[in-house]
């Protein structure tokens, strides 16, 4: 698990370097399924989905973050801005 998770971390930063971002999405992802408790990729996974606006993917790495760690000021601002009815919504039509 831990150097497994590791290792797909870190080609995901790779792949993040290289802009493939669906790349390292899908690493991220595996890296955090192979460790619950890993950090890392899912604050990565946060940064990928505020630049991309996909507020539900927001809220769901950062309640994931929270069950292993108290959000920070930074975070619970995405969070609340992540639940803002004026952001886009995943299919790009604004909502009210």
């Amino acid at each position: 698990g831990r150097f497994a998770a590791t290792a797909r971390y870190l080609e995901g930063m790779v792949r993040l370097e290289q802009h493939r971002a669906a790349d390292a999405e899908r690493l991220f992802t595996r890296a955090a399924r192979l460790r619950n408790d890993y950090l890392a990729p899912r604050e990565r996974l946060v940064e990928l989905y505020v630049a991309q606006v996909r507020p539900a993917d927001i809220r769901s790495q950062l309640t994931e973050i929270e069950t292993i760690r108290p959000l920070t000021l930074d975070e619970l601002v995405l969070e609340i801005v992540a639940d803002d009815p004026i952001l886009p919504a995943e299919d790009g039509i604004a909502t009210m």
